[in-house]
């Protein structure tokens, strides 16, 4: 039996397959095949639990059910030289019979998620042939091109991003990569090669879910090179418009382009064309909303889609504030155009909460509506602007009543990895802004002073994650850049300067003065989005004429503190 258990268990590396199949499979399918006349039916989990008992009691394996099991070198070796000579295909055709099997127990949530998440990529690399291709592309291919492998690329399409990185992974290691981005770039080349670009683009988008935060702007952008290529019914299919909503909204963000530049316009206006066109079900129900013969857009489609529409008038908002380069002096009619678009994007934004599939999701876009709302404050120059009682409802409520609960409700531990996830990658809360808020329009200062004190340790929990945690500094870019002028004012503004002296020590933000490493990596994927002019010390500085990427209401507000300006009216 133990030898027969070892073919069973021989899919693996030693790093407790057993249970993750045995257990996690067994629940997502405890009887495949209940019918008793057939031989052999599927063990159940506790026959799994038994056998894998009885081999630890013969230390055959080691480690506890609890914590995890593994076999000893020569028993893997042992068990690996088995599976290769029990059967036609060997240990590759074992793997690629379990490799679905265990994406299902991922996709059921059930014990064997853990395990498929952080290990499928050793049978993603061992169910590849060990015959290479010839020919552009060969590197990341095995007997057939990538791009006709179903199974793999059925992977590599997964929705989630978690087993997207471990196909690219799994494809990497087996050909020595330890990202897996060049050989899945050798693969897309060979499908672009064979006129199959949405298959290269899809391995490219892959690819990028192997690279953390802001930092996949090589691979999304060869991902949207592939899209390009499509012939323009194919690039109107609905898979196609599925991929784009997925690529842009990150890739404009990146420093895969230089912002103003015409690639990067090309990018933005096909971001406006597909959340126009096909912004209600474009990507999962066919074309637009309501074309004839689709059918009505799901809410996963919903979200995709005003997320992505609410992203396209945001960057729209971002050029003309002079965000993402310096288009000039702002005019009025320009100050209107950007209050416009940030209220279509919030509006945006309001329908993806509508559509939010979770309460986690649901609070970082109801965040994200209250920060895009407050963020451009140039339009307080607009004539017709006025806060009143139905504005203040509408961005903080009522003397701050929904920010103050908006950050009371936030959790950097739930909340930030979702909003890490979404839109621009971002977590806007942590810039401090809707704090700050509270302060200048609500004067509100105890409020302010307690999201304050969050958002402190937020910005503690990102260096830690960067320090000890093996994150890379650059997934915090936006986080870190931006704080300064909203976090770091409000703090001034409060004369709480012990409170500042901390956040300086313990933040990426102090980091970047005392760290070359982390300022390097950071200020690489941010430093672009500035004017070739934005860090000139002798640019002027006033009330009224302020610097075009650092014109914000809490900068100004910091200078006139320092200068010794009246203040606007705070109320404890």
């Amino acid at each position: 039996m133990a030898a027969g258990l070892g073919l069973g268990l021989g899919l693996g590396l030693g790093l407790g397959l057993g249970l993750g199949l045995g257990l996690g499979l067994g629940l997502a399918n405890p009887n495949p095949n209940p019918n008793p006349k057939l031989a052999n039916p599927s063990p159940n989990p506790k026959q799994v639990r038994q056998w894998l008992q009885q081999l630890l009691k013969a230390n055959l394996l080691r480690g506890s059910m609890e914590s995890g099991l593994s076999v000893h070198d020569l028993v893997r070796d042992c068990m690996l030289r088995r599976a290769e000579v029990a059967r036609e295909g060997g240990l590759r055709a074992l793997q690629r019979e379990a490799l679905p099997l265990l994406v299902a127990a991922y996709d059921a949530n059930g014990p064997a998620t853990a395990y498929v998440s952080s290990s499928l990529r050793w049978h993603v690399g061992q169910s590849l042939s060990r015959q290479p291709a010839e020919g552009r592309g060969a590197l990341a291919l095995h007997k057939d091109a990538l791009h006709e492998d179903a199974l793999l690329m059925g992977v590599l399409r997964h929705t989630s991003g978690t087993i997207r990185a471990q196909g690219a992974l799994g494809i990497g290691s087996a050909h020595g990569s330890a990202h897996g981005c060049a050989p899945l770039r050798a693969a897309a080349d060979a499908a672009d090669d064979a006129g199959e670009h949405l298959a290269a683009a899809e391995i490219m988008f892959a690819a990028a879910a192997t690279v953390p935060g802001n930092g996949p702007a090589t691979e999304l952008k060869r991902a949207w090179e592939s899209l390009q290529l499509l012939a323009p019914d194919v690039r109107a299919s609905a898979a196609a418009i599925k991929l784009e909503k997925l690529v842009l909204p990150t890739l404009t963000m990146s420093a895969a382009y230089t912002f103003g530049s015409d690639e990067h316009n090309e990018a933005l206006a096909r971001v406006q064309v597909i959340s126009t066109q096909y912004g209600g079900g474009g990507g999962e129900a066919g074309a637009g909303a309501g074309s004839p013969g689709t059918a009505a857009p799901t809410q996963a489609a919903i979200l995709v889609s005003e997320m992505l529409r609410g992203s396209a008038a945001i960057l729209a908002m971002f050029g003309i504030e002079g965000i993402i380069g310096h288009n000039g002096p702002l005019t009025l009619e320009l100050v209107a155009q950007s209050a416009a678009l940030v209220r279509d994007g919030v509006s945006a934004y309001a329908a993806a909460l509508a559509a939010a599939p979770d309460a986690l999701t649901a609070s970082h876009l109801d965040l994200h509506c209250a920060f895009l709302t407050l963020f451009c404050q140039r339009q307080h120059a607009l004539p017709d602007f006025r806060l009143q009682p139905e504005a203040r409802e509408e961005t903080g409520g009522e003397r701050g009543a929904r920010l103050r609960q908006l950050l009371h409700s936030y959790d950097f531990e739930t909340v930030h990895p979702v909003a890490k996830a979404t839109s621009f990658n971002c977590d806007f809360t942590t810039f401090g802004f809707e704090a700050l808020f509270l302060l200048l329009f609500a004067g509100d200062l105890a409020g302010a002073k307690a999201g304050a004190l969050k958002m402190m340790r937020a910005h503690k929990r990102m260096l830690t994650k960067v320090l000890d945690e093996g994150v890379a500094a650059d997934v915090y870019p936006f986080e870190a850049f931006n704080a300064p002028g909203f976090l770091g004012a409000l703090l001034l503004l409060t004369g709480e300067k012990a409170l500042l002296r901390e956040f300086m020590a313990w933040s990426l933000v102090g980091h970047f003065l005392t760290d070359d490493a982390i300022r390097q990596v950071c200020m690489h994927n941010h430093v672009h989005v500035l004017p070739t002019h934005a860090l000139a010390p002798s640019w002027p500085l006033s009330d009224r004429q302020t610097h075009p990427a650092l014109g914000h209401s809490g900068i100004s507000a910091a200078l006139r503190a320092r200068r010794g300006a009246a203040l606007p009216c705070v109320c404890a």
